[in-house]
């Protein structure tokens, strides 16, 4: 069940980050957290999710959108489009207590790629940052969508005993990488220890 669970939560925010408003959305508001405020420093904006147990900066504000509840388990997809050329997105799913198990991370990872189309791994690393008491991998990868088009996405996966989390920059391959897509990678951090 836990495989289906998550490959429906890539598939959906998928194809959610692929028909991302262009005319942008409200302020995001987590369910039952705060909304994002800005950072003062440099615009970027933090996003919390308190049912999520986390964190993250994003360079602008970003939508949040629920994608399903089913059997306990709340899914929902966090993600910002910049000028529509680059992607930034955290998928996250929250459930009852299960074991932790490393073909989670696996799993996660292969739905996401397969929702890309094909793809071809450039690097498979620990992720960065390691989250204490999750299991979590770095990916970059080149993907051929079905029509052709030619991506290029850096990708996180984490997996822990009650919270998924992927957080993924996706942009057209013939762009350089964004600047500040291992600053948006590296910004993910818990709340709350031992949720």
């Amino acid at each position: 069940m836990k495989t289906v669970f998550l490959g429906l939560l890539i598939l959906l925010a998928l194809i959610i980050g692929c028909k991302h408003d262009a005319e942008g959305d409200a302020v995001a508001k987590p369910a039952g957290g705060e909304a994002t405020r800005p950072k003062p420093a440099d615009g970027w904006v933090e996003f919390s999710s308190p049912e999520g147990d986390f964190a993250i900066d994003f360079p602008q504000s970003p939508s949040d959108k629920l994608l399903g509840t089913e059997n306990g388990a709340v899914t929902r997809a966090v993600s910002a489009s910049v000028n529509d050329a680059v992607i930034y997105e955290v998928l996250y799913a929250s459930f009852p207590e299960q074991p932790l198990s490393p073909e989670d991370v696996t799993k996660a990872k292969d739905g996401y790629f397969r929702g890309l189309g094909k793809c071809s791994v450039e690097y498979d690393r620990p992720a960065s940052p390691a989250l204490e008491d999750y299991l979590g991998r770095s990916y970059r990868a080149q993907c051929t969508s079905d029509d052709g088009t030619s991506l290029t996405t850096a990708l996180n996966v984490y997996a822990g005993k009650r919270h998924y989390f992927t957080s993924s920059v996706l942009w057209r391959s013939d762009d350089p990488e964004p600047a500040d897509a291992a600053r948006f990678l590296g910004s993910l951090r818990l709340l709350e220890r031992g949720k």
